[in-house]
C-alpha cells in the first residue's frame, strides 16, 4: 500500500511540473541568450599575488587593502586563490592568454587582478589589469604613473582609485538578482546614486568590440531588453517592477543594468550640431591617440632591446712632452677625430663594448735644428670590452652604473725627424672602468654621466726606436657626458674627455720621461635597436 502512495506521489509531482513547463511555453515566456553577455558577467573576482621592484614593501600591504575594497563592495565577491611559483607581471599574462588560463584553472572566480608597481627615479608607477577567466582575454586596465607621494596610505588611495577606474570600464551598472512575477531585486542602491521612482534600462551584451593588437574591451554593443521602475531602494539593493519588456519574461535574473549615469550635453537655443567634425572624431574611444593634433598613421614603436651603435666628431687639444737634458714640448689645439662604437645588450645586465677612435695631429716640431719643422701624426684607439650594468629603474632611460673590463690599445705614429725628437708610441693592456648615468628630469629626457678608466701594466711599444730601457708606464682616463632622449631609440650626446699617457725610463737612459696628454669635446648620435 505504501509503495503504491509513493508511486502515485511521484507520477503526480512529475504530471505538475510538466503541466507548469508547458504553461510557461504557452505563455510565450522568452529566453534571450547571448554568449558575450555571459563571457562579460563578473560576479567573482580573484586576485594575483601583486608584483613590486623594492622587496615587497609595497606589494603586500596594497594586495590586503585591494582585496579587502572588493570584500566591501557590494557588486562583487571575492573568491582566494592560491598558487606556487613565480609573480608574474600584467604585462606577461597581456602577452600570453595561456598564462592566464593556467592561473584560473581550478578557481571559481570570474575575473582576475593582476597588478604591480615600479618604483623609480621619477616617481611611483602603478598598474591593475582585469582579465577574464572564461575567454582569458583582457577586460579592463588603469594605471597611475609619477606618483611622488610614497607613503602606504597615500599608494592605498591611488589603488582604490585605480580598482574603481577598471570596473567603470565593464560595460554594465548592475545585475537583476532574482524575478518573481513583475517584481525584481537589483544589486545597485543609494550608495550608486540611484533613488526611489528611477526607472532604468534593463540591457543584453550583444557584441564586444576590442582593440586590435591590445586586446583590451573598447566598447560593447547593447540590445535593451525592456524597463524597471524602482519602488523601494536601499543601501545596496533596490527593488522595483517590469513596466516594459521586448517580450514576457525576457528580463531574467542575470539580466544587465545599464545608464545609471547619464551623459549631460550643452543645451543651446538651436536646432544646429554645434560639435565639430573634430570634436565627434576625438570623441571616439580611440579618438585622441588617430585623430589627436598632428596624428599620423599609428604603429607601434619597438623599445631597445638588443644593444646600441653610435658615431661622433670631435676636437683634441694635445700635447707631447718629453724630458731630456731639458725638456721638450708640442701642442696642438686643432686635432679632429671620429668616434665608432656599439653596445651588444646579451641580457638586462651583461653586455659587449667595441669603440674605435680615429684622429689627425699637426705639430711644430719641439725640438730647435731638428728637421722637419711641422710634423704630421695619426691617432687610433680601440677597445673591446665586457660590462655588467645595474639598471635602477626598468627602462634604459633611466639610472643605471656598469663595471667594464677588457682590452684596450692606444697606437700614435708621428713622423721622424733628424736629429730624432718624438717618437711613434703603442699602449696597449688590461682596461678596468666604472661608467654611470642618472636623468635630470621626471620626463627622463636628460641625462648626465660620468665614466673613470684605469689601464693596468700597460706595454709600449716605440718606433723606430725606444726612448730609453726599463719603461714604467701609466694612463689614465675619465670623463664626464650628457645626452637627451630624441626619439624612443635615438639619443643625441656630447662628453668631455681627459686622456693622460705617461712613460718614466730608467735613470740610465737619455730621457727620462714622456707624456702625452688629450683634452677632448666630442659629440655624436646614438641609435639604440
Amino acid at each position: 500500500m505504501r509503495l503504491f502512495l509513493a508511486k502515485t506521489i511521484v507520477i503526480l509531482c512529475t504530471f505538475v511540473n510538466y503541466a507548469f513547463a508547458q504553461q510557461n511555453l504557452v505563455s510565450g515566456e522568452t529566453l534571450y541568450h547571448s554568449p558575450e553577455d555571459e563571457l562579460i558577467t563578473i560576479q567573482k573576482i580573484s586576485v594575483l599575488p601583486m608584483l613590486d621592484n623594492v622587496g615587497g614593501i609595497y606589494s603586500r600591504p596594497l594586495e590586503k587593502h585591494l582585496i579587502e575594497i572588493i570584500e566591501k563592495d557590494h557588486h562583487w565577491d571575492y573568491s582566494e586563490i592560491n598558487l606556487v611559483g613565480p609573480l608574474i607581471s600584467p604585462e606577461e599574462l597581456e602577452a600570453d592568454p595561456q598564462k592566464v588560463s593556467q592561473l584560473s584553472t581550478g578557481t571559481q572566480s570570474d575575473g582576475l587582478i593582476a597588478a604591480r608597481l615600479i618604483k623609480g627615479p621619477s616617481g611611483i608607477s602603478i598598474k591593475l589589469n582585469l582579465f577574464s577567466t572564461k575567454d582569458f582575454k583582457l577586460i579592463a586596465f588603469a594605471e597611475a604613473k609619477n606618483l611622488t607621494r610614497f607613503e602606504v596610505q597615500e599608494l592605498k588611495a591611488n589603488i582604490k582609485d585605480l580598482f574603481s577606474q577598471v570596473v567603470k570600464k565593464i560595460p554594465y551598472d548592475g545585475i537583476i538578482l532574482s524575478r518573481q512575477g513583475q517584481r525584481v531585486t537589483i544589486n545597485l542602491g543609494k550608495n550608486d546614486g540611484i533613488e526611489e521612482g528611477r526607472v532604468l534600462s534593463v540591457v543584453q551584451i550583444v557584441k564586444l568590440n576590442r582593440h586590435p593588437k591590445f586586446n583590451f574591451l573598447i566598447n560593447a554593443e547593447k540590445e535593451v531588453l525592456g524597463k524597471v521602475k524602482l519602488i523601494k531602494v536601499d543601501e545596496t539593493l533596490a527593488f522595483g517592477k517590469v513596466i516594459l519588456e521586448k517580450e514576457k519574461g525576457v528580463i531574467q535574473k542575470g539580466s544587465k543594468i545599464a545608464g545609471i549615469d547619464f551623459i549631460k550635453y550643452n543645451v543651446t537655443e538651436t536646432l544646429n550640431d554645434n560639435t565639430s567634425t573634430q570634436d565627434k572624431l576625438l570623441n571616439r574611444p580611440d579618438g585622441l591617440v588617430t585623430f589627436g593634433k598632428g596624428a599620423t598613421a599609428w604603429l607601434p614603436k619597438r623599445p631597445p632591446t638588443f644593444g646600441m651603435v653610435y658615431a661622433g666628431l670631435g676636437n683634441s687639444l694635445y700635447s707631447y712632452t718629453v724630458q731630456q737634458t731639458q725638456g721638450h714640448t708640442a701642442d696642438s689645439f686643432f686635432n679632429p677625430f671620429i668616434n665608432i662604437g656599439g653596445e651588444l645588450w646579451l641580457s638586462p645586465t651583461w653586455t659587449i663594448h667595441a669603440a674605435i677612435r680615429q684622429g689627425i695631429i699637426s705639430i711644430e716640431n719641439p725640438v730647435s735644428g731638428s728637421t722637419p719643422d711641422d710634423l704630421s701624426a695619426s691617432m687610433s684607439t680601440y677597445e673591446f670590452m665586457i660590462g655588467y650594468k645595474f639598471r635602477l629603474a626598468p627602462t634604459v632611460w633611466g639610472p643605471q652604473v656598469e663595471l667594464l673590463g677588457g682590452m684596450s690599445n692606444y697606437d700614435l705614429k708621428v713622423d721622424d725627424t733628424s736629429p730624432r725628437s718624438l717618437t711613434s708610441t703603442k699602449y696597449s693592456g688590461l682596461r678596468l672602468g666604472l661608467r654611470g648615468s642618472f636623468p635630470l628630469d621626471k620626463k627622463q629626457d636628460w641625462s648626465l654621466g660620468a665614466d673613470l678608466s684605469f689601464i693596468f701594466n700597460p706595454s709600449i711599444d716605440e718606433a723606430p726606436a725606444a726612448s730609453g730601457t726599463s719603461p714604467d708606464s701609466s694612463i689614465n682616463e675619465f670623463g664626464i657626458f650628457v645626452f637627451r632622449k630624441i626619439d624612443l631609440n635615438i639619443r643625441m650626446q656630447a662628453g668631455l674627455d681627459f686622456e693622460l699617457f705617461k712613460t718614466n725610463f730608467s735613470s740610465g737612459s737619455t730621457t727620462t720621461s714622456s707624456s702625452q696628454k688629450y683634452t677632448s669635446l666630442n659629440f655624436g648620435l646614438a641609435y639604440m635597436f
